[in-house]
């Protein structure tokens, strides 16, 4: 089944079917930052303090990822971007 919708309410997150049906209901944490990050229609994100989870239409874990470590490989990225932009300038 699809994943048509995901609505979180308090600490925890309801999961709908395209018709509207309860698939599952999560629990994202109770920290100022966690809850419902977004969804597709095979998958749910949440926020769990430093780590994001990605569920399935049942609320089954499927990975996780470490925030920290998105935000290093963004920063490492960026930095690397403009020391590239920064080459190109020098060259034209």
């Amino acid at each position: 089944m699809a994943i048509g919708s995901a609505i979180q309410k308090g600490t925890s997150v309801s999961i709908f079917d395209e018709n509207g049906k309860p698939l599952a209901i999560i629990h994202c944490g109770n920290g100022p930052e966690d809850g419902l990050v977004g969804y597709t229609s095979t998958t749910i994100t949440l926020r769990r303090g430093s780590t994001l989870q990605i569920c399935d239409e049942k609320g089954r874990v499927k990975n996780t990822r470490a925030i920290w470590i998105l935000r290093w490989i963004g920063t490492y990225s960026g930095e690397g971007n403009a020391l590239l932009n920064e080459a190109r300038s020098k060259t034209l």
